[in-house]
């Protein structure tokens, strides 16, 4: 029996005050041990509601370990904050 499972990711967004930063781009990466990171979703600003983000990545292997980045890029594509890796 293969069992699979799920994994919640929430991402907060904060803005510095009076950021002229619109109309960014949030893309979800995940990795495991034996494998490099690769985009999962891709995220548009307008569906940051209160600041937050809910992702359910679906179909995991319930025992394997995940590791999540999330990167911020600006309409231009231009790299604008990357956060800290999350292991589950």
């Amino acid at each position: 029996v293969i069992e699979k499972d799920y994994a919640e990711v929430v991402f907060h967004v904060e803005k510095d005050p009076g950021s002229a930063i619109s109309n960014e781009t949030y893309t979800i990466y995940r990795k495991t041990l034996s494998s490099s990171y690769q985009a999962v979703r891709e995220v548009a600003a307008s569906e940051i509601q209160n600041g937050a983000y809910i992702f359910l990545d679906r179909y995991l292997d319930r025992n394997v370990a995940y590791t999540y980045v999330i990167q911020a890029r600006s309409s231009q594509g231009d790299i604008l904050a990357l956060s800290n890796e999350q292991t589950i």
